[in-house]
């Protein structure tokens, strides 16, 4: 269901943008839209599924407290290097790095 609503979104802003490029809809506007449009929707997808797992009891809510986000991020580049290496036989380097605030009294700090 919402794969068919993001879908529906592309589509509508891809015709938005052919039909009426004359009136300022080009494609720099309907890409800004749709990122923001999908970054908005993550983002409360994210937040109702905390909420909803916090409310079923699990104390982390959806956060895995042994997840390492670096190697979340080096297996994602990993896979984007591989698809482009599939389709376009050109790899681009990608640099995971990692850094923690550690013991650092000026990191931010939530009670």
């Amino acid at each position: 269901r919402e794969e068919e609503l993001q879908m529906l979104v592309a589509r509508a802003m891809h015709r938005l943008n052919h039909s009426r490029q004359d009136a300022g809809f080009s494609h720099e506007f309907a890409d800004r839209w749709l990122d923001e449009f999908l970054l908005n929707w993550i983002g409360s997808r994210m937040l109702l599924s905390q909420y909803v797992a916090c409310v079923e009891g699990r104390p982390t809510g959806i956060i895995d407290p042994n997840c390492d986000p670096a190697e979340v991020c080096r297996r994602a580049a990993n896979e984007v290097q591989e698809i482009c290496d599939e389709h376009w036989q050109l790899v681009p380097s990608v640099l995971v790095e990692c850094h923690s605030a550690g013991d650092d009294r000026n990191a931010p700090r939530f009670s």
